[in-house]
């Protein structure tokens, strides 16, 4: 009877390893590139985040950070920022796309927009730091918030998320990125010992 019941128990924890390895994988949400604990924290172009669910940006956005503040624009669309207070000299980080000519090209060669020759975004694995662009420093970091906060990783790359707090009770919106065979190790030595920990129990 113990033996049928340890193989049960393993059986179980098989299965279980598995959900847990393919919800990783995928989050299972329409159009989300980086979730945690099916909480969408990250989508792909035309897309953004926001209840733990991506809903699409306004029309002839490449990317936004919610409906009608676009942050770059489809060809052919030309971003407008929105101002930020009254003098007409201050500017928002996100806009409007307008069917209009190129826009002025920035000095920065890492820079995507920018106006009056402050950079406000950067290309893939750069963040806009004091009008220019600054890298990540993290590797396979596609977007960070500011150097060493990565927001999301390159193909094949996951992101490990840290605590935000020393009791180590909240998780940060940002991390470092992992490899997927790195990650999936990390399932299989948990439930390994898990295993072995019930089998000594039910044995």
């Amino acid at each position: 009877m113990a033996g049928f019941t340890r193989a049960l128990c393993i059986a179980a924890l098989f299965v279980a390893t598995l959900t847990v390895a393919s919800a990783a994988r995928s989050c299972g949400i329409d159009h989300c590139t980086t979730c945690i604990a099916n909480y969408c924290t990250w989508c792909e172009g035309g897309f953004y985040a926001w209840g733990g669910t991506c809903n699409a940006c306004t029309a002839n956005c490449r990317s936004c950070v919610i409906a009608g503040r676009c942050t770059s624009c489809n060809d052919g669309y030309t971003l407008t920022y929105f101002p930020n207070g009254t003098n007409g000299k201050e500017f928002t980080r996100y806009g409007a796309c307008e069917v209009k000519g190129p826009a002025t090209a920035c000095s920065d060669p890492q820079c995507t927009s920018c106006i009056d020759g402050t950079c406000l975004y950067c290309s893939k694995g750069f963040y806009a730091k004091d009008g220019r662009c600054a890298s990540c420093e993290a590797a396979h970091c596609t977007h960070c918030e500011i150097s060493g906060r990565c927001l999301a990783c390159d193909a094949g790359y996951y992101l490990r998320y840290v605590n935000s707090t020393e009791n180590e009770t909240i998780i940060s919106h940002w991390g470092t990125c992992i490899n997927g065979a790195t990650f999936f190790n990390a399932y299989a030595v948990l439930v390994g010992t898990v295993v072995v920990a019930l089998t000594l129990m039910v044995a």
